[in-house]
Formats: C-alpha cells, structure tokens, sequence
C-alpha cells in the first residue's frame, strides 16, 4: 500500500475503494481485495493454509508440557508422591513442570542416559521420536523401571499396532488435554490422548485409570 502512495492512490491504482483499502491496511478486508492490491504491485503472492493447532499434530513443535492436573492425578500413586525421574524435561529443577528427583533435558538426552534400578519414570517424549522412546521404556523394565508415558491416542498408527496394541496396558484419557507451550502459552489438543503403563504391578493400569478417570483400552495377555 505504502508503495503505491498511500490509501488514496492505491484506491485509484486497483480500483477498490477507500474503505476496502483501510480495511486492508487493518487486516480486515477479503482475500480477494488482497490479491488485487497484489495484481496492482505485481506482486508475487503464496497461498498457505494454516492450521492453528498444526505443531500438535505433524509434531514439529516438541515443547508441549503436561497439564499439571494430570500429574496431580499421578502423584499419589506414587511410593514417594513425587517421579523418580522425568528424562524428557524441558529444565530442571523446581521450575520443571513433571515433580521428579532428577530430570533431564534435551542437552543430557534421556534416551542415552540410565533410568535406574526400581524407578518411577514419568515420559511425555517429544512425539516426533515416539517410536525410541517407547523401545527405552520398555528397554528399562529390565531394571524394574515403572514407566507412565503419555502419548496421542492414535490407534490407526502402525507404530501403535507394532508396539501397543495388546502388548502394553493403556489408559485412555477422556477428553482433549490443554498442553503447556515453551512460552507459556495453552493449547488444546486435537486429539485423544493414552497413558501407557510399561513395568509395575498388574494392578497400576487400574488404579492409574482410576485416578485420571480414564479407562483400560488395552490389557497384555
């Protein structure tokens, strides 16, 4: 706009009206305004849609934190009411959103490191490597590791049919959990999501389920 002169001029050049153009100037005008603004400058314009929730489904945004009403759910069940560790933790410390004794970040990378001997693990792994981090969880039974991890619900997945389904118990979670962003911004998610229990008792799932009012979609033989 400023290229052709100002409202007046680019009013004249496109043959739109002065209001149109203001409302343009405002972000409030059609599409269809905006591209002959863009025919008069010849301008090169490209189109893109643009989902607002799209980071939470294609997994380009790995930053999302658990809902600490889900926790609070969680830590009872707890020997000691509080994680063990948390070894996908976006910091450490008592800023850190999971309450653990240790946690570790993308820089000490949690799938490198040991998760104890008898632990209590919660996982809220970044979804764009949730195959790995369901293969260390249940890697880390070996050591009597007790892994609760929270994962989409996406039951048409083949990496839910090749290492869930009827191979680890799963709580399924009623309704869409709002996520926590890096910069403290909220975003609900437009999926289902499940609580995989991998290691424990045969009665955790239950009494997980329990306590997140959720319920037993998955039971191992």
């Amino acid at each position: 706009m400023e290229r052709l002169g100002g409202i007046r001029p680019a009013a004249e050049k496109t043959g739109l009206s002065m209001n149109t153009i203001q409302a343009l100037k405002q972000g409030r005008a059609t599409l269809r305004s905006y591209l002959i603004l863009a025919v008069a400058l010849k301008s090169r314009v490209r189109l893109q849609k643009i989902n607002p929730r799209a980071a939470l489904w294609t997994t380009k945004e790995n930053t999302w934190t658990t809902p600490p009403s889900l926790l609070q759910q969680l830590y009872p069940l707890l020997p000691g009411k509080t994680f063990d560790i948390d070894p996908c933790s976006p910091s450490v410390g008592p800023a850190a959103p999971v309450r653990a004794y240790v946690h570790y970040t993308e820089k000490h990378d949690g799938l490198r490191q040991s998760w104890g001997k008898g632990t209590y693990c919660y996982v809220n792994p970044p979804f764009s490597r949730l195959r790995a981090w369901i293969h260390k969880a249940l890697a880390e039974t070996g050591n009597g590791v007790v892994s609760i991890l929270l994962c989409p619900a996406r039951v048409d997945s083949i990496w839910w049919h090749t290492l869930v389904a009827d191979r680890i118990p799963v709580v399924m979670l009623r309704g869409r959990l709002q996520f926590g962003g890096g910069d403290n911004r909220q975003q609900k998610a437009p999926f289902a999501s499940a609580l995989l229990i991998i290691g424990g008792s045969a009665q955790l799932p239950k009494r997980v389920a329990e306590a997140t009012g959720g319920w037993l979609a998955s039971i191992v033989p």
